[in-house]
């Protein structure tokens, strides 16, 4: 929660910014100042109460209000760019305000156990005796009538 505070303060901090850029502006034409103080305002209201994707909306309503005055001439460029820098900080600070609130992703699942009525450990039940009798079988071939080589360390010959 408190993250939440602190991004509604750096929210209000900079469009606080926004307003007395709008205000100090003696070419700035006052009814675009009197519009772009209202919908700041809007922003700020929505950002107090945790409104942050309706905070969100009213940044991106104001960037057009801001490109528009330019396009008419109610603003310089520099005032322009002053606008959008604050602008940028406002819409920074609620993306990470909406980020904090997005509750954590769930831990990964734990591996299946055996247990409750699974008998499956992985190897389909066999616990390696089931066909000894047969391996035992399969490995002793005998010498295929080949004879006995005996043992070389013997010198019996």
């Amino acid at each position: 929660m408190t993250r939440t505070r602190a991004c509604v303060a750096a929210v209000v901090l900079s469009a606080g910014v926004v307003l007395s850029g709008c205000a100090q502006a003696p070419s700035f034409d006052p009814d675009a100042a009197a519009r772009f103080q209202e919908s700041v305002l809007e922003v700020s209201t929505a950002a107090s109460t945790a409104e942050f994707d309706a905070a969100l909306q009213k940044v991106a309503e104001l960037e057009v209000e801001v490109k528009d005055a330019l396009a008419r001439g109610l603003i310089t460029p520099e005032r322009y760019d002053s606008i959008l820098a604050a602008i940028a900080l406002v819409r920074a600070d609620l993306e990470a305000a909406i980020a904090a609130q997005q509750p954590a992703p769930p831990p990964p699942e734990p591996p299946a156990s055996n247990e409750g009525g699974n008998d499956n450990n992985g190897n389909n039940g066999n616990n390696g005796n089931k066909d000894k009798e047969k391996d035992k079988n399969k490995d002793n071939k005998g010498n295929n009538g080949k004879g006995n080589k005996g043992n070389d360390d013997d010198d019996d010959d």
